[in-house]
């Protein structure tokens, strides 16, 4: 690949690529490249048996036997389960997006409105509500006068 990279980097040198530099790569593709390519392929093709006539597996010899009943079933589930998938996808996609940008997720929003009204909730009772010191009384109402 080499060589087709030094006629490629030679071809857009000058930012331009002009016919003649187009068919010179075409032509060195069509003579060089195929013929790697298709070798590639055959060995590839022997390696994993493909084009050979393959003893079936059991499962592709269920596909075979399959009914159109059976395959409108096997299509319904596969829907369904497609139909779940996308729902679910959405909820996790809302959630992703909120966890990314809280600032503009309403759920986090309300979650620190709640909070902070919480928090003047706990300093109000705070402020009146008192610990004893004593080991017979526990909290205490404070009292001003």
């Amino acid at each position: 690949l080499e060589p087709l990279l030094k006629l490629f980097d030679n071809a857009v040198a000058d930012y331009t690529v002009t016919e003649d530099e187009a068919n010179d790569l075409k032509d060195f593709f069509a003579k060089n490249v195929k013929g790697q390519l298709d070798e590639l392929y055959t060995s590839l093709a022997d390696i994993f048996g493909i084009g050979k006539n393959v003893e079936l597996s059991d499962l592709q010899k269920g596909i075979q036997n399959i009914t159109e009943a059976q395959a409108a079933a096997i299509e319904s589930y596969l829907n369904s389960i497609r139909f779940y998938v996308s729902a679910q996808l959405e909820t996790i996609k809302a959630i992703q997006s909120s966890i990314k940008a809280p600032d503009y997720s309403p759920i986090v929003n309300e979650l620190k409105a709640q909070t902070a009204i919480l928090r003047d909730i706990y300093d109000t009772l705070s402020s009146v509500v008192g610990r004893g010191g004593s080991v017979h009384s526990g909290a205490y109402v404070k009292v001003y006068m």
